[in-house]
């Protein structure tokens, strides 16, 4: 029994393996290729395989009908062309049975990315449980996890980098955040704060770890394709990608005071790096990844000029940090926050089953880091020289 007991977490997570894994067999004799996002990134690993342009609309819309997937216009994958090679081994494999495959894999990466952040922060055995209900039920985790988002690879990148770097193998901890670089907009000022911060600890090695990785990434992605960049870069001329209203707080404010004002789209981008300026110079001297980076990592979604609301899972370390702080403190406040976010939840999985997308969930990462905030100050005030840091 006491075996057991020691094990349950991983019996569990075997069992959501398994459940899932079911699930996606049974719909992949149907009809799960023709709505899941993972179509584009297998179509694109295709062609980077077979000659074709990966960035090429039509074809992909070409392979992605031979899928059975409907719809007029290509999902096309706006990742640069070092992420091709991690897509490429993806078409190695009969397209079902890639994508049962690949759900297996993001699970794997956001278990990992669970059990690191919880240790991290400071976890412990405590509420081995209850780290994985909060971050399995985590609407952006439950969605990108449905979609066939690359965005588990993104924050598997972020726990593995705070986890060596902590150890100083900087070589290594460079290399690790490749990942992380797969949509480097999504973490913009995380890339500032690590280019200044490298600067002013002369730890050159992470940036010599991330160049090599990159290098080599981008080099198999060049062997395949020798067109591969000019492509890409094609693809954000002829397509006018910036031109379309994205569902974050500058694509609002292009709704409302006209959509032709591109311009817009970066005014949340411009407020946030003028708040990163402030935030950087009261605490380089101080400067630590694990406690700087959960504010990083929201301000950062919340400011970007173009983002989709399955990027919020790249927000787990946020949420088992604060998870930590939760099970520590006995605050009214801290009890208000934990309603207040667990609403937010239902409302998000009600709009889902609803079949809204898009501009109703513009809301959720604002509320979100606004409740960090009240929680990162109530756990101040009330856990004074507490070893969690904050």
């Amino acid at each position: 029994m006491r075996v057991l007991g020691e094990n349950q977490r991983w019996l569990l997570l075997i069992a959501v393996f398994v459940v899932l894994g079911w699930d996606v067999t049974n719909l992949s004799r149907s009809s799960i290729l023709q709505t899941n996002d993972f179509v584009q990134y297998w179509s694109a690993g295709k062609l980077l395989l077979s000659g074709g342009n990966p960035y090429s609309p039509r074809q992909l819309l070409e392979l992605e009908r031979s899928l059975k997937r409907n719809g007029d216009t290509a999902l096309i994958p706006f990742s640069p062309p070092w992420a091709l090679t991690f897509m490429a081994p993806l078409a190695l494999i009969e397209p079902h049975r890639s994508r049962l495959l690949w759900l297996w894999a993001t699970l794997m990466m956001v278990g990992a990315s669970i059990e690191w952040s919880w240790r991290l922060y400071g976890g412990g055995n405590s509420g081995r449980h209850l780290k994985w209900f909060v971050g399995i039920l985590f609407a952006p985790t439950l969605t990108v996890l449905i979609l066939g988002q690359i965005g588990p690879l993104i924050v598997l990148g972020i726990t593995a980098f705070l986890l060596v770097e902590r150890q100083r193998q900087d070589f290594v901890a460079g290399m690790l955040l490749l990942p992380v670089a797969l949509k480097p907009h999504l973490l913009y000022l995380f890339w500032i704060a690590l280019l200044l911060w490298t600067a002013r600890e002369r730890r050159w090695s992470i940036l010599t770890g991330f160049g090599v990785a990159w290098f080599v990434c981008s080099g198999i992605a060049v062997l395949l394709d020798p067109a591969i960049f000019r492509q890409y870069f094609s693809l954000w001329h002829d397509q006018g990608i910036l031109d379309e209203a994205y569902p974050v707080l500058g694509g609002v404010l292009r709704l409302i005071f006209g959509a032709e004002k591109h311009w817009l789209q970066f005014i949340p981008s411009a407020v946030g790096l003028v708040w990163f300026l402030q935030y950087w110079r009261a605490h380089r001297d101080d400067w630590g990844w694990l406690g700087k980076m959960p504010l990083l990592l929201l301000v950062s979604l919340v400011t970007i000029p173009y983002g989709w609301f399955f990027d919020l899972v790249v927000l787990l370390p946020v949420l088992m940090q604060s998870t930590v702080w939760l099970l520590r403190s006995r605050d009214s406040v801290a009890a208000q926050v934990i309603g207040a976010f667990i609403a937010s939840n239902v409302v998000v999985f009600t709009f889902i089953a609803l079949g809204l997308r898009t501009f109703w969930y513009v809301w959720a990462a604002p509320l979100w880091l606004l409740l960090y905030l009240i929680l990162r100050r109530t756990i101040r005030q009330t856990s004074a020289g507490s070893p969690v840091e904050v």
